[in-house]
C-alpha cells in the first residue's frame, strides 16, 4: 500500500507491488530473510512472542518476494517487488483468509496495478471483479455473498491523518527542530523515512530508509514517531497497513556565517 510535505519533503505511499523473478530461480540461488514482529507491529529478536513472520526471498540486491505468516503459520500476504526498498510491486498479488481461501488477487506492473482484480469471500464465492489500466479503476462488478449483484463500491482507501495534508505539514513544521550538530556542519538534505500506519490507524516502525547526518536521521525519526493517530486504510473494508515513505528536507536559511579576521589568521 504515496503525497506533498514541505518541510519537507514528499510523502509517498508505498503501493504494494511485484516484480517479476524472484520465483523463477533455483531456490539454491535465493537469499532469504526473516523478521519476525509482535501484536503491535513492533520488531522482535527472535520468533519468541512472535505475531507474525515476514519472509523476503530475494532474486538479486532489488528484485524479491516478501511473504507474511500468522502466528499458526499460514500465508496471509504475498507480494513480488522489483524494488524491495523502494516497495515497487511487480507481478501477482495474493491475500489469504485465515481458513486459506484466497482473498484476493491483483497484478502489478512496474509499480502500478494493472489488469484484473478479483476478490472472494471466505466461502470462494466472487465478491468483485474489476479492471485496472495504469492503476487506474476502469470499474467493475461487486457482488453479494449470494451471488447477486450488488451497488460497485471503491476496493482500497488510504490512511489519512486527521486535517489531512495541511495538519500533516503543520506539525511536521511545529514539532521539526534542527540538531545543533549538523547546523554548526551546515548539513543539508533529504532524510528518507518509512513508516507503518497499523490497522487502528496507529504511526509504528518508523525507519530511515536514506540518511544523511547521525543528528538530522535521529531528529526525523523523532518527528515521524509523534505523529498523532491516523484514519487507518482499508481493502475489502478490511482495516490494513500500508506503508508510507516520506522524504524529509533539512535546509538551512541563509549563508554560512563569516569568520571573523583574528579567527581565520589563527587558523594559519
Amino acid at each position: 500500500m504515496h503525497l506533498p510535505i514541505r518541510l519537507l519533503g514528499t510523502l509517498l505511499l508505498g503501493a504494494l507491488a511485484v516484480g517479476a523473478t524472484a520465483q523463477q530461480l533455483p531456490a539454491s540461488e535465493l537469499r532469504t530473510e526473516t523478521e519476525y514482529y509482535d501484536a503491535k507491529r513492533q520488531k522482535l529478536s527472535s520468533a519468541e512472542g512472535a505475531a507474525v513472520r515476514v519472509e523476503t526471498q530475494f532474486a538479486d540486491s532489488l528484485q524479491a518476494i516478501e511473504t507474511t505468516y500468522n502466528a499458526a503459520g499460514a500465508r496471509v500476504v504475498r507480494t513480488p517487488f522489483e524494488h524491495h526498498r523502494k516497495r515497487i510491486q511487480h507481478g501477482v498479488a495474493e491475500r489469504w483468509y485465515d481458513n486459506g481461501q484466497l482473498h484476493w488477487r491483483d497484478t502489478w506492473v512496474h509499480g502500478k496495478r494493472e489488469g484484473e482484480l478479483l476478490v472472494y469471500y471466505p466461502t470462494g464465492q466472487l465478491k468483485r471483479r474489476e479492471k485496472f489500466v495504469g492503476n487506474k479503476s476502469k470499474g467493475g462488478t461487486c457482488y453479494a455473498a449470494d451471488g447477486r449483484e450488488v451497488p460497485y463500491f471503491a476496493f482500497e482507501r488510504m490512511p489519512e491523518m486527521p486535517g489531512g495534508m495541511n495538519a500533516l505539514m503543520q506539525h511536521l513544521g511545529k514539532n521539526m527542530r534542527y540538531p545543533a550538530a549538523a547546523l554548526r556542519e551546515r548539513v543539508q538534505g533529504k532524510v528518507f523515512v518509512s513508516f507503518v500506519v497499523d490497522s487502528l490507524g496507529r504511526v509504528t516502525n518508523p525507519v530511515v530508509r536514506q540518511g544523511l547526518h547521525p543528528a538530522l536521521d535521529a531528529e526525523a525519526l523523532r518527528v515521524v514517531a509523534s505523529l498523532p493517530q491516523w484514519q487507518p486504510g482499508w481493502q475489502d473494508d478490511i482495516a490494513v497497513e500500508v506503508v508510507f515513505t516520506v522524504p524529509i528536507s533539512f535546509t538551512i536559511a541563509g549563508p554560512a556565517p563569516r569568520r571573523s579576521k583574528r579567527t581565520s589568521e589563527a587558523d594559519f
